[in-house]
């Protein structure tokens, strides 16, 4: 048995750079409770770059690196923030320092499993 928790907020927009551009997207993707990858139920899976807008949230701004375990917290801090952005090292390609000028984040939270954070290799590009 599983409970989600459904936002009926309709000021948020969601994009998912899964393929490398931006497509509107929401926090559960039901037909994959269907498939053998269950997990990929929330936001469609591992991405390098997830992006949440909610217009009616306090201006703040969050950027949070993430695995995949990640992924089922994030609709409950989708009220909490005017704009969420959430990477995947894994499979984020781009300078993670040019990123966070860009946008300016008001807090930056590293959000993953002890055995990613312990033994995953893509720690480095936090220095880049």
């Amino acid at each position: 048995i599983m409970e989600i928790f459904v936002n009926e907020n309709n000021n948020i927009t969601i994009l998912n750079y899964s393929t490398g551009k931006a497509e509107k997207s929401s926090c559960y993707a039901p037909e994959y409770l269907e498939k053998k990858d269950k997990y990929k139920f929330f936001f469609g899976g591992n991405t390098p770059l997830i992006e949440i807008e909610n217009k009616t949230a306090q201006k703040k701004s969050i950027l949070i690196v993430r695995d995949s375990f990640c992924d089922s917290l994030l609709p409950f801090l989708i009220d909490e923030y005017s704009y969420i952005s959430v990477i995947d090292l894994r499979y984020f390609n781009e300078s993670l320092s040019d990123y966070i000028s860009k946008y300016n984040f008001d807090q930056i939270l590293i959000l993953c499993g002890i055995r990613t954070f312990t033994e995953d290799n893509n720690f480095y590009k936090l220095n880049q």
